[in-house]
């Protein structure tokens, strides 16, 4: 009886554990405008586009506001909870700037759009000399 239960447990939550990913894909860096378009699906969670702004340096503090606006659509047919983390490298391979948008608060429903703030406060001097970056998606 115990081992009949412990295969149902297991087979009513596989369907959630199914629903988690991690992915992450490299994009050379080309906005226009501030503005690049992605276009990036995964089982129907879409990154449409990254707005980059490079900010300013705000003393005395010494931190930035340079940021990221990522927008991502949910055109899967359930709920998810999604999180976004960048970096983003030099023609050197060094890392110039890194930031995530956290793990939004609830769900982000299906048919619908959300708009994630990734923050580059502390690592972001160096982002004129920006080549290529990383977006990685989980989702749960």
């Amino acid at each position: 009886m115990k081992k009949l239960l412990v295969v149902a447990f297991l087979l009513a939550g596989a369907p959630l554990l199914a629903a988690s990913m991690i992915v992450t894909k490299k994009f050379d860096w080309a906005p226009q405008n501030g503005i690049q378009v992605l276009d990036w699906s995964e089982n129907g969670i879409m990154i449409k586009q990254v707005s980059w702004d490079l900010g300013d340096i705000m003393k005395p503090l010494r931190t930035s506001t340079c940021s990221a606006i990522v927008t991502v659509d949910n055109d899967s047919a359930h709920n998810v909870v999604p999180g976004i983390a960048i970096a983003v490298f030099d023609d050197e391979d060094h890392l110039i700037a890194a930031g995530d948008g956290g793990v939004k608060m609830g769900n982000l429903g299906k048919g619908e759009r959300d708009h994630f703030h990734v923050s580059f406060s502390h690592v972001f001097r160096n982002l004129d000399h920006a080549k290529y970056f990383y977006v990685t998606l989980e989702t749960k």
